[in-house]
């Protein structure tokens, strides 16, 4: 039996995602850095949503020490071990509802959703009275912790491919800013005050979200929002050749995607495929590797490392000051592999 003629549809359709890739090539338009600014600063507002990730990881750094000094909550060795673990053991959970959320609802969306579990998990902190309402906190915060990837989607849909790498890896120097803040906090305030802290940040990160534009890419492939799609595009690239450029590119994603049949989580024939298991293999390599470094556990229980080495000095100053230049690393580093990636 011969097999069924394609719809003329379907083959005016590929052949015109290949025209518009084949156009594309030859006619690529040069993005300037004064043409990238309005997503070098959606990317930045975007990423914002992480500073609070990289709080909760240095956070227990800060209370642990501080409700051990001050007996306000008392607890033992065990019970620190808990509000350490609580935020790695709860994002994942986080994590699982992101692609949920973000295809219904949209990345921009999502990004502010993420702002208001963070938000009621300080607030909580900074009015326990007891540690089942620390425990509480801290599982809040890592399930928001979770939530927070959905900047790389929207990052990485809303720039230009020159700028992407960079822009993508500004994720990790704004968890490293997170815990900056955490630390030099912790050096002057005692741990509550710094809840109310991230607490106005989280809310000043939530309206600054407002001024940046939904995905293009979301607009146009989940709701076929055309004119929508085009409006974010017009607010990222001022210059109109890039926004036909753009334009055009994301015109064919629509295309191509109409053409293809769609990825499917849950079924078994989606992670046979190279391309799916391939990336997710590696990827899972390198987080193991990088989980086995032990660099969060020591952000975990700095100050009690630090005052394991400094235990022949007396006071608080010199640990504490020790957790600052961690912190102040750690974010240099993050700069420089953002810039020369």
């Amino acid at each position: 039996m011969s097999a069924a003629p394609e719809s003329p549809f379907k083959t005016e359709s590929i052949s015109l995602i290949q025209h518009l890739y084949a156009t594309a090539s030859v006619t690529k338009v040069t993005v300037r850095w004064r043409d990238s600014l309005r997503q070098i600063m959606a990317s930045c507002i975007a990423h914002c949503i992480v500073i609070a990730a990289g709080a909760n990881m240095a956070f227990s750094a800060i209370l642990i020490p501080q409700l051990r000094a001050s007996k306000d909550i008392p607890i033992t060795d065990s019970e620190a071990s808990w509000i350490a673990s609580l935020v790695t053991i709860a994002l994942p959970f986080g994590s699982l509802l992101t692609g949920v959320l973000m295809d219904r609802f949209g990345r921009k969306a999502t990004c502010m959703i993420s702002t208001v579990p963070f938000a009621i998990a300080w607030m909580v902190m900074a009015v326990a009275s007891n540690l089942t309402v620390i425990y509480v906190a801290r599982t809040i915060a890592g399930m928001s912790s979770g939530l927070t990837s959905v900047s790389l989607v929207y990052i990485s849909e809303i720039t230009h491919p020159d700028y992407r790498p960079m822009l993508l890896g500004l994720n990790s120097v704004y968890v490293s800013l997170g815990i900056l803040l955490t630390c030099l906090l912790g050096y002057w305030l005692q741990w509550r005050m710094i809840c109310y802290v991230f607490f106005s940040i989280e809310v000043v990160v939530f309206l600054c979200l407002f001024a940046v534009p939904e995905s293009p890419h979301w607009l146009i492939s989940f709701r076929r929002n055309r004119e929508g799609a085009a409006r974010s595009l017009r607010w990222l690239y001022r210059d109109a050749k890039i926004f036909d450029d753009e334009h055009r590119r994301l015109s064919s994603t629509l295309l191509k995607s109409d053409s293809e049949d769609h990825f499917k989580l849950f079924h078994i024939d989606t992670y046979k495929s190279p391309i799916v298991y391939k990336p997710l293999i590696i990827l899972s390599v390198l987080f193991v590797i990088q989980q086995l470094t032990g660099a969060y556990v020591i952000i975990f229980y700095a100050i009690d490392i630090f005052r394991k080495v400094y235990r022949n000095i007396e006071g608080d100053h010199e640990e504490y000051f020790a957790l600052v230049l961690l912190g102040v690393i750690r974010f240099v580093t993050a700069v420089v592999a953002s810039i020369v990636s």
